[in-house]
């Protein structure tokens, strides 16, 4: 009887233990939907907030568009009917003087005749005359005018990626490679924060897990929930591919890096030529080029995320895929060329460096 009265006792606390457990899981997940619910009503706000600024802009630049057309119409018909009256005194003095000269053609006085004529004047051509009074001059206005709006939705865009990610970073994750999937051409460095091409095949162990032509390799920790965000150090580099890859990637013979493949990645090729693998998408970038580049993975949402640290810029995203496995980190540093132009290493962040 006294054991089973201490066992009894041991699960009624286990049961008042998970009891409380479960209701501290509440209190959390409570928790987590008022800051959720805060924080999307700060952000709905923030959205009224933009696009009044943005439509009173639009407005704005409108009604100057307006007044500048109107006023450059205006203008040309003051100088089209000046040219108008000038011309039709012009006209004037001309028709004077064909009838002075039809009556000096019938008068018999010569000398009268010749010192007459040689009085007659013609006047001046009017200045413009041949110019055309209208030149299509509000294209350029409309243009100038959608260029403006165009830089006004830029600062925006700057300011709202900004924001963004130092909401991203306070999902940052420790990545390093791992280096049982690594191609055996590629070199990791010791604390495995970064990798190149060593230009010589190394004599490493034969896994399933290993890339064995495409020089690839992923990071050390899956992701199966919630968010993530990494950076990595592209600069100097002429070739590269970064983003995620499935677990469950074939690592035998060459990759294609397509999501219907398990790759959701962006590329550089010949220094200048950025593309979204989804669907060979060029990115439309200039100079000056990233030299950073920040991963931000929303396992539950089904969404990849590039952005350009330095210039605070998103570059691309994935989105509205479904993720029913672990995504690893993916890099390929590509093979340094014959003229040594993509030597420089991929390099991993560490978390440290994120938490600014």
């Amino acid at each position: 009887m006294v054991l089973e009265g201490a066992q009894m006792e041991r699960t009624e606390e286990e049961l008042q233990q998970m009891i409380q457990e479960k209701l501290q899981r509440v209190e959390n997940i409570s928790h987590n939907i008022s800051l959720s619910r805060e924080q999307t009503s700060q952000d709905l706000q923030q959205s009224e907030q933009i696009f009044s600024s943005l439509m009173a802009h639009l407005q704005k630049v409108q009604e100057e568009v307006v007044e500048q057309i109107q006023r450059t119409q205006e203008q040309a018909e003051h100088r089209a009917h000046s040219l108008v009256s000038q011309l039709q005194q012009e006209v004037k003095e001309l028709q004077r003087n064909r009838q002075e000269l039809e009556l000096l053609r019938k008068s018999q006085d010569h000398l009268h005749l010749v010192q007459c004529f040689s009085t007659l004047t013609l006047p001046a051509p009017a200045l413009g005359c041949s110019m055309p009074i209208h030149t299509d001059p509000s294209l350029g206005t409309v243009r100038t005018a959608v260029a403006r709006l165009e830089q006004e939705v830029q600062k925006i865009l700057r300011l709202l990626c900004e924001q963004e990610l130092e909401r991203m970073q306070k999902y940052a994750v420790d990545v390093t490679f791992d280096p049982h999937t690594a191609n055996p051409w590629l070199v990791l460095s010791e604390d495995r924060r970064r990798v190149w091409d060593g230009d010589q095949e190394q004599v490493l162990e034969q896994r399933p897990e290993r890339f064995d032509i495409a020089p690839c390799v992923l990071g050390d920790k899956g992701f199966t929930s919630r968010r993530h965000y990494w950076e990595v150090e592209v600069g100097g580099k002429t070739a590269w591919d970064v983003g995620v890859a499935r677990g469950s990637v074939s690592r035998t013979g060459m990759v294609t890096l397509s999501p219907d493949d398990g790759y959701w990645t962006v590329c550089l090729r010949r220094g200048r030529e950025y593309w979204a693998c989804a669907e060979a998408m060029l990115l439309p970038l200039c100079p000056p080029y990233p030299r950073v580049l920040a991963l931000f993975l929303d396992h539950e949402q089904g969404h990849v995320s590039f952005y350009d640290v330095e210039a605070r810029e998103h570059l691309y995203s994935y989105t509205g895929f479904r993720f029913t496995e672990a995504l690893f980190p993916f890099f390929n540093p590509e093979t340094s060329s014959s003229g040594g132009d993509n030597t420089a290493p991929l390099v991993i962040r560490t978390t440290r460096i994120l938490q600014r």
